[in-house]
């Protein structure tokens, strides 16, 4: 005779006084516990890849300030033109961030308030390391 036969085909016991835990919370007494409040973002936040802004130098420099220039005199005299913007976004408080990469038409480039316009999105010329767009032969053929 086995140690449990006495009991094997007993039904299981219910609570008069109390209804049954649903199961959904039964299942929560088993998840996974977490021990260090924050811990996981903590880890997730070391875990991102962020980079230093690379130097383009004078040349470089130079190069984006003609195109950017040359991007608002068609802009301003009506050519629709369509643009690829490398950002950098810094992350806050570090000197290092992240390369994002702004596709879209540029509908306004403010020399004064050194701002460009992508998309919709303002995006301040000092957070710009490249551009590129197709450069219509003259303003006239836009």
């Amino acid at each position: 005779m086995g140690r449990y036969d006495d009991i094997i085909d007993l039904e299981s016991p219910t609570s008069k006084v109390h209804p049954p835990m649903p199961r959904a919370e039964r299942a929560k007494q088993f998840s996974p516990f977490a021990a260090l409040k924050g811990y996981d973002k903590a880890i997730e936040e070391k875990s991102r890849y962020l980079e230093r802004r690379r130097d383009i130098g004078d040349w470089g420099r130079t190069r984006l300030d003609e195109s950017i220039v040359r991007l608002g005199s068609l802009v301003g005299s009506g050519c629709e033109i369509e643009a690829k913007v490398l950002v950098f976004v810094p992350e806050t408080g570090l000197e290092m961030g992240n390369y994002e990469e702004k596709k879209g038409w540029v509908t306004r480039v403010d020399i004064e308030g050194r701002t460009l316009t992508v998309a919709g999105e303002r995006i301040p010329l000092a957070s710009v390391d490249e551009i590129s767009f197709n450069d219509p032969n003259s303003a006239d053929s836009c």
